[in-house]
C-alpha cells in the first residue's frame, strides 16, 4: 500500500507540463529508383530536383507534385552525381562509365559527352562566374572543361588519394577540394597548383559546402563537421564520437541537417553556441533490423522541406509540423 502511494506521488513529481512546438517530421516517401541514390539536387527555380542512382538512371522530379517528370538512362554503369547548370537548361551527370554527360532536359537526351577521365568520375562543380566546370575522378586528376565546346582546358594532378568533393569560388581560393586521405586543399587553378593543405580531419573528407551567408565553407568527415574561414582557419568544430557522419546540408538561415548511418538525421543551427540537436524521425531501418545509410540531404530553396536519400532507394521528405511534447523533471 505504502509502495503504491509512493509510486503515485513520484509520478506526480516527475511530470511537469505539456508543450506544443514545431518539429521536423517525415511527410512523404518517394519511390522509383531500384538502386542506391548517390545524389539529390535542385534546379535554380526550386521546381525540379534530380536524383542519380546505382540503377544507371537520373530521375527528374516535380518538387510540388513529387512525381517523376523525366527519366534519363544512357549511362552504362552506376551514376555518382547529377547537377543542374545554373546558366543553361542542362544537367551534368557522371559515374563509373568514365563519361560526363550533358543532358538537354527538354528533350531528355544527351547533348554532349566529355571524355578524358580514366577512373570513376566522383564529383563535379561549376565556376560561379566563368563558363567552365571542374570534375574529379579516381584517376587522381581534376579536369577543367568548357561546357560549350567539350574541350578539356586543363588537368590538375593530385599526389594523393582521389578527390571526393569540390567547391569553386570567384575569388581566392579558386578551388577547394577534399579527398579520401583526409586532406583539404586550397587551389589557384590559374597556376594549376594548390597553395595550402589542411590536415585536421581524422578520416576521409565526405563533403564540402559553401557557407550560405559569408565566404567561409564547411567540411564533413565521419568524425566531425568543421566550419572554416576561406583562408583555412577553423571557426567551429562539431565532433561525432561514433564516427557516423555521412552527409549534411546548410540553408541560408544557418540551419544544418546532418545525416548519419542507420537512417538517422539531426538538425541544429550553426549560430548557437550550444548546438541543440534533435532527432527528425524514428530510425525505421533500426526497427527492421537493417543498417541503411542516408547519403544525401538537402533543404529545398524555401527552407521548408528537407529531402533525404540513400541506400534505401527512396526519397524521404521532412516538413515542420506542430507536435505535442511532454516535459518531465
Amino acid at each position: 500500500m505504502y509502495s503504491d502511494m509512493f509510486h503515485k506521488n513520484k509520478m506526480k513529481r516527475i511530470f511537469k507540463k505539456k508543450i506544443l512546438k514545431k518539429e521536423w517530421v517525415q511527410t512523404q516517401t518517394l519511390k522509383g529508383h531500384t538502386g542506391c541514390i548517390n545524389s539529390l539536387n535542385f534546379n535554380a527555380s526550386n521546381q525540379i530536383f534530380a536524383t542519380a542512382s546505382e540503377d544507371k538512371t537520373v530521375r527528374l522530379w516535380d518538387s510540388t507534385t513529387f512525381k517523376t517528370v523525366s527519366l534519363l538512362k544512357e549511362h552504362s554503369s552506376q551514376i555518382k552525381f547529377a547537377f543542374f547548370s545554373q546558366k543553361y537548361p542542362h544537367i551534368f551527370s557522371g559515374g563509373d562509365d568514365l563519361i560526363i554527360r550533358c543532358w538537354d532536359i527538354e528533350y531528355n537526351k544527351t547533348l554532349r559527352k566529355f571524355h578524358g577521365h580514366l577512373g570513376t568520375v566522383l564529383n563535379l562543380t561549376f565556376h560561379p562566374i566563368l563558363d567552365v566546370f571542374f570534375s574529379c575522378s579516381r584517376d587522381n586528376t581534376i579536369r577543367i572543361w568548357d561546357p560549350r565546346t567539350q574541350k578539356e582546358i586543363q588537368i590538375l594532378r593530385v599526389n594523393s588519394k582521389a578527390i571526393t568533393c569540390m567547391i569553386a569560388n570567384a575569388e581566392t581560393p579558386h578551388l577547394i577540394t577534399g579527398s579520401f586521405d583526409k586532406k583539404i586543399c586550397l587551389w589557384d587553378f590559374v597556376s594549376g597548383k594548390f597553395y595550402r593543405i589542411i590536415k585536421t580531419h581524422k578520416n576521409g573528407i565526405k563533403q564540402l559546402s559553401k557557407h550560405p551567408t559569408n565566404y567561409s565553407f564547411l567540411s564533413l568527415s565521419s568524425e566531425s563537421l568543421i566550419s572554416w574561414r576561406k583562408d583555412g582557419l577553423i571557426l567551429n568544430k562539431i565532433q561525432n564520437k561514433s564516427n557516423s557522419n555521412n552527409c549534411f546540408s546548410v540553408n541560408n538561415k544557418k540551419q544544418v541537417a546532418l545525416g548519419f548511418s542507420q537512417d538517422r538525421i539531426k538538425s541544429f543551427y550553426l549560430k548557437k553556441k550550444k548546438n541543440e540537436i534533435m532527432l527528425l524521425t524514428k530510425p525505421k531501418s533500426l526497427l527492421s533490423g537493417t543498417n541503411k545509410n542516408i547519403l544525401n540531404l538537402t533543404f529545398d530553396f524555401s527552407n521548408k522541406k528537407i529531402f533525404a536519400a540513400g541506400e534505401e532507394n527512396d526519397i524521404k521528405i521532412f516538413e515542420k509540423k506542430w507536435q505535442t511534447r511532454y516535459l518531465f523533471s
